[in-house]
């Protein structure tokens, strides 16, 4: 799925990709259909749909928007180093830790995926994992097993383009906070160990912010309606999981608990990752105006830059940030938002479903 990469071996491995996700899609919608028997079919389809809706959008993400993800790798190349300001203030550990909160991340969706396909295994009542209805009747044991295998592989396939996909968005974001911070100390009077004046300094620090802001610019364009939709995909995810998890009973058994708290933590966890790394960015695009006002404000340097230096205030005063489709930011306040709503849907259907 990488932008850069256009060679046989990638294109082989994107058209099977896809191939698995549209076969799955496709015969678990068949199957919806063939084993309708009331609403808590659908109900139960429910833990197949929002996963395969949420994968949905971040694949077309890379296949409509290769052109743009290459704009933005591009201009990832012109940030600055790490160690830009020399060992006084380095940057790596940041990195260090984004790699391995990464590692823990895409070990919770590879868990998953195990989980899921060791239930479907050993469960002798289970015939079909495709979507997962819990359904008694099987067509035969040649489609069961066919079902199975196909299932599997859609579900490690769709575990590594999950894992590609956010790492390359946490890696975006990431280096975008690690600008930002590097800004606040290059608009300070901190020494930061290069061979500027005052002024080759600040004029320098706003050509730069200016491009770090261009980056998110970018990020927002291509992200933003993805984002929208996976935090839409995250509420109804947590919802249902925990309606499922809890519709024979509070608290509920250790068979249903074991596979529907994992499920429902996979969600947590995505959308918080990506509201924190939302948050940070807002965060430290705050800091640069205050940055630049207490920096000696008065001396004989920031006279002579005044009006330059208000111009930057007044522009870093408005947060920078990746939108949710335009409606809201990508900040801890979103999740909130989720859970809460999350929460209220699942007392508004576990209400309903009772009084039937």
């Amino acid at each position: 799925m990488s932008p850069h990469d256009s060679g046989t071996f990638a294109r082989i491995r994107k058209i099977f990709s896809i191939l698995v996700y549209t076969s799955t899609v496709v015969l678990s919608m068949a199957e919806l259909f063939f084993n309708y028997k009331d609403l808590e079919t659908v109900i139960r389809a429910t833990e197949s749909f929002f996963t395969q809706y949420g994968l949905a959008w971040k694949i077309a993400v890379f296949v409509v928007y290769k052109t743009e993800l290459a704009q933005i790798i591009r201009l990832c190349d012109n940030l600055w180093p790490l160690d830009e300001f020399g060992t006084g203030h380095n940057f790596q550990f940041l990195h260090k830790f984004l790699r391995r909160f990464f590692l823990l991340y895409t070990g919770n969706l590879a868990l998953l995926c195990t989980q899921f396909a060791v239930t479907a295994f050993f469960d002798d009542q289970f015939k079909s994992v495709m979507v997962y209805y819990g359904e008694k009747e099987s067509r035969s044991q040649i489609y069961d097993n066919f079902v199975f295998t196909l299932q599997v592989i859609y579900l490690y396939v769709g575990c590594f383009v999950v894992a590609g996909f956010d790492c390359f968005f946490f890696y975006l974001l990431g280096h975008a906070v690690t600008e930002l911070k590097m800004l606040t100390i290059s608009f300070s009077c901190k020494e930061i160990g290069r061979n500027w004046g005052y002024e080759e300094r600040f004029k320098c620090s706003v050509k730069h912010h200016i491009h770090v802001l261009e980056l998110l610019d970018k990020i927002n364009k291509v992200y933003s309606v993805m984002l929208l939709n996976q935090h839409l995909c995250s509420l109804f995810g947590i919802c249902f999981g925990i309606f499922l998890m809890t519709k024979d009973g509070i608290p509920p058994n250790v068979d249903h608990f074991s596979k529907w708290s994992t499920y429902i933590f996979t969600f947590i966890l995505q959308v918080w990752t990506y509201c924190f790394a939302g948050d940070q960015i807002m965060h430290w695009s705050l800091k640069i105006p205050d940055e630049i006002f207490y920096d000696n404000y008065w001396n004989k340097y920031s006279l002579k830059n005044g009006l330059n230096k208000i111009i930057a205030i007044q522009r870093g005063q408005k947060a920078a940030g990746v939108s949710l489709g335009g409606f809201a930011m990508l900040d801890i306040e979103s999740f909130n938002v989720v859970i809460k709503n999350a929460v209220n849907f699942f007392m508004f259907m576990d209400k309903m479903y009772k009084r039937e």
